[in-house]
């Protein structure tokens, strides 16, 4: 981060393409790590219900796409097929984490994305990602990121 400074502070628009690349790509890395590896039932064997993993990869799909929208578990099992209690059964054992949890984590990747590659206001950010209000931006960016918009905003920008 410390390098990102050194060439925003240069002011070229070379400089801060540059920086604005490199912080897009680590946020897709930290993106990817959060790909679950593939599950394993109790007994320790790999799932391998292939409709299982169809309705899955689906509901990943449907949370991606429409992460900025208002998005409740009901309606993403409803697109898949499930009830919503098996989906969120479905989503977590496959992915160790919620619908929730997942619909936050694009949301809040997506501010950092915003807030590293543009110069919105962090109130506009936050209703561009699809949070209704600043107080929840707020809560949810700093249970994620460990650091306020604003703290994070600063570092990105020196």
């Amino acid at each position: 981060m410390l390098h990102w400074a050194d060439l925003m502070k240069e002011g070229s628009p070379q400089s801060r393409q540059i920086v604005l690349l490199e912080v897009q790509a680590r946020l897709w890395r930290l993106a990817r790590d959060l790909v679950p590896t593939l599950p394993s039932s109790a007994s320790g064997t790999p799932l391998d219900a292939p409709a299982d993993w169809s309705k899955y990869e689906r509901m990943v799909i449907l949370l991606a796409e429409r992460y900025r929208e208002p998005l409740t578990v009901r309606e993403v099992a409803k697109a898949v097929g499930l009830h919503p209690v098996y989906a969120m059964r479905l989503f977590r054992k496959m992915s160790g984490t919620t619908i929730r949890q997942c619909i936050l984590q694009h949301r809040i990747s997506h501010a950092q994305r915003l807030l590293a590659t543009t110069d919105e206001k962090i109130l506009t950010v936050a209703l561009k990602s699809g949070f209704k209000s600043v107080t929840q931006f707020y809560a949810a960016f700093h249970r994620f990121v460990g650091q306020t918009p604003r703290k994070y905003l600063r570092s990105l920008r020196g």
